[in-house]
């Protein structure tokens, strides 16, 4: 009886382990293929984040939408955050998910649309962390390198990134914003930029749902009405809007939505910016 309990046990934190690292491996052929397809097709439709509503585009002019033309010619899609000039963080998955490897992508800036609209710049550089490993959660980071695109404009704007106090800054509680052109969930989908406020969990709540095992640099937010990211989002910001009044901050890069698929209950997962701020600021020059 001692041994089978014993074994429960291990199995129990064995599989939270494995659900707390949920590994990015074949990201494009399970969710960024089909999101692409879908986006394309559906872009006069209502709906991708789960919950939520259309995005006013003047106010996230930070947005990003990425277009990823792959080594095999499929198209993918992700998010990414503009946080300068020249260039734009996303998700090192959304270049290199270990089963297929991008080949060129395209950033879309000041548009609600994916396939229309807005400044379109080739990426001239990807540039992924150097511990990056696509069978590992952490890491998970990119810097695309664009031709500058003009940053005061009504539409296109970068933001900020973490300082200071902010920098030991859990942002536990507090009320962020997350956009992205991925799928809504299984009923509702659509072809415009979708953002929803979520709230920011503390470590432990992450951890009652993925685990003790879960990596220092992964935040979470509640999930409970089935409102955060789904598939084509990562790499997607996760934003403190007017966090002095009139400034608006990266906190998280999208790595996840819930387990149980779109619109589940589960938390969502996020890159923490604060975790990787000396990378971000090395890439931006």
């Amino acid at each position: 009886m001692y041994i089978k309990v014993v074994c429960l046990l291990v199995c129990l934190v064995a599989v939270q382990a494995q659900n707390a690292t949920r590994n990015h491996a074949g990201y494009h052929e399970r969710y960024g293929i089909p999101a692409a397809e879908r986006i394309r097709i559906q872009e006069s439709v209502n709906s991708r984040i789960s919950g939520g509503s259309n995005s006013y585009y003047a106010a996230n002019t930070y947005m990003a939408g990425l277009l990823i033309t792959l080594i095999t010619g499929e198209l993918s899609t992700c998010g990414g955050a503009l946080l300068s000039q020249q260039r734009v963080l996303t998700a090192a998955a959304c270049w290199d998910d270990g089963h297929k490897q991008g080949s060129q992508i395209l950033v879309v800036l000041g548009s609600t649309l994916l396939y229309s609209g807005g400044l379109r710049k080739e990426a001239k550089e990807v540039r992924t962390h150097p511990d990056y490993d696509p069978f590992e959660t952490k890491y998970n980071l990119a810097m695309i390198v664009i031709d500058p695109a003009y940053s005061n404009g009504f539409l296109i704007k970068p933001m900020m990134l973490p300082s200071g106090m902010y920098l030991s800054n859990t942002f536990t509680n507090s009320y962020a914003s997350v956009l992205g052109y991925g799928i809504s969930g299984p009923a509702s989908r659509s072809g415009t930029l979708r953002e929803v406020n979520v709230r920011v969990l503390s470590t432990n709540e992450c951890k009652r749902s993925y685990g003790p095992s879960l990596p220092r640099d992964v935040m979470c937010t509640s999930n409970g009405n089935g409102d955060g990211p789904c598939n084509g989002d990562v790499g997607g910001p996760l934003v403190l809007k007017n966090f002095d009044g009139k400034n608006n901050m990266l906190i998280g890069v999208v790595l996840t939505g819930p387990p149980s698929g779109c619109g589940g209950g589960e938390p969502s997962q996020y890159t923490r910016v604060t975790e990787y701020i000396r990378w971000i600021q090395q890439q931006m020059y």
